[in-house]
């Protein structure tokens, strides 16, 4: 379990820096969890998979949605 004070969730439109910003966090030792989004689409193009939006929508959705709760699960 994470015991911290308080936890963020960074928010914002493409290319403004929060994958920077969460990456020089994580380099400073912050526990740091990454878009469920990007994993699954990071890891469906590794496997060869069809879970990505362009491929199969609702498998993509699937898949980011029981990401996030294991994420949430793990952390919370």
């Amino acid at each position: 379990m994470l015991h911290k004070p308080s936890f963020h969730v960074f928010t914002g439109g493409p290319v403004v820096g929060k994958i920077a910003l969460i990456g020089y966090l994580k380099s400073r030792g912050e526990h740091v969890v990454e878009e469920s989004a990007r994993t699954v689409i990071r890891g469906q193009v590794a496997a060869n998979g069809k879970g990505v939006p362009s491929v199969d929508p609702n498998h993509f959705a699937d898949l980011t949605a029981a990401r996030a709760a294991f994420v949430l699960t793990a952390v919370g």
